[in-house]
């Protein structure tokens, strides 16, 4: 697994791409981390985040039916942090983000995972644990980063 990881980063350092900018509520990624581990998470979808509107009722979904459950993290705070009158003020990892919205994204309406751009559930479900995955697998969830 790791030597397919080392062969993609080596890969998509030959044809750069530019990660597009996060949004202002997601703690700023680990400063050492380098341009082909950028690249690779660019390329992999794993810097992609869903509009606001989105983000928002999955994370209420998330909250509804998953966080009485099993409270480990501050969804008051992850609210606080996506919504529209935040001053950015706040912020949330994008790993856990992610992890949020691949939980949440099994009870949300349907239309929000069409309107993030997945085809079903199971579509987005997948994407999202497959973004979580790839940062977990490059060690980059946290200021510690050593790809």
């Amino acid at each position: 697994m790791h030597q397919q990881i080392a062969r993609a980063i080596e890969a998509s350092a030959r044809v750069k791409s530019i990660p597009p900018p996060l949004p202002s509520y997601i703690k700023p990624l680990p400063s050492n981390m380098g341009p082909d581990e950028m690249s690779y998470l660019n390329t992999k979808g794993a810097l992609s985040v869903p509009d606001v509107a989105v983000v928002q009722q999955i994370l209420l979904s998330y909250a509804e039916w998953h966080h009485s459950l099993m409270p480990i993290v501050d969804i008051s705070s992850m609210l606080h942090a996506v919504s529209a009158d935040s001053q950015a003020n706040s912020s949330i990892s994008l790993l856990l983000l992610q992890a949020a919205l691949y939980t949440g994204a099994a009870h949300v309406d349907i239309k929000w995972l069409h309107q993030a751009g997945h085809s079903s559930r199971r579509a987005a479900r997948s994407a999202y644990y497959h973004k979580a995955r790839v940062r977990i697998c490059l060690r980059c969830t946290g200021p510690n980063c050593k790809p």
